[in-house]
């Protein structure tokens, strides 16, 4: 019977460990080098330049106003002069302290973040950040290469 009971546990906490993702520290979130959490609007144009186009966009979730600021292959969201989320769609762009950029490889995403890796979707993976409540997801094609990749909330 104690055999039975400690073999579940074992199970069930090697269930739970495995089905989490990868957790990564916001200060390893950085885009081109810039760390994404101490960017405001300013020193947005001050090291990207001027973007193509800006929009006044509500966030339904906090019930606020803010902006969608767009760039060339990416798309930034605004709340309180800082940035909530992001969309990438051009290699131009590198994410975090790996350089990590859309047309790599999954299989680098597999290397650096395993966990997240083992629980990919057919066409995405996706990491926790540690101190916010957030994520980040990289799509990928059928060719296994990143195609788009998500800053967004839980």
């Amino acid at each position: 019977m104690k055999n039975t009971v400690l073999l579940t546990v074992l199970l069930a906490i090697n269930f739970c460990s495995t089905a989490q993702n990868s957790l990564l520290s916001k200060d390893k979130i950085t885009l081109n080098g810039f760390k994404i959490f101490v960017l405001n609007i300013e020193s947005l144009i001050e090291n990207f330049g001027q973007p193509l186009s800006e929009e006044d966009f509500f966030f339904e979730m906090s019930n606020k106003q803010g902006k969608k600021i767009f760039y060339e292959n990416l798309l930034v969201y605004v709340m309180n002069d800082k940035i909530k989320s992001f969309e990438i769609s051009g290699s131009q762009y590198l994410l975090t302290e790996y350089g990590i950029k859309i047309g790599d490889n999954l299989n680098i995403l597999k290397e650096l973040f395993p966990k997240s890796y083992d629980n990919k979707k057919e066409s995405s993976l996706s990491i926790t950040l540690k101190e916010y409540d957030k994520y980040i997801t990289f799509f990928f094609d059928e060719d296994h290469k990143v195609s788009m990749i998500r800053m967004g909330d839980y």
